[in-house]
């Protein structure tokens, strides 16, 4: 993984957004989720 890639996007982390992505999984879901959801992206660069 790029570490360029991965620092952006640990800045772009905000709890509001993660809060808002966990919201979005419940609903589609239909049920309480009782851990803390984890993604770490894969970014690929082009060789």
């Amino acid at each position: 993984m790029s570490p360029a890639l991965r620092a952006q996007g640990n800045e772009r982390y905000t709890e509001a957004g993660y809060r808002a992505y966990l919201d979005a999984l419940i609903a589609r879901v239909g049920c309480l989720i009782e851990f803390r959801i984890y993604e770490t992206p894969c970014c690929f660069l082009k060789r």
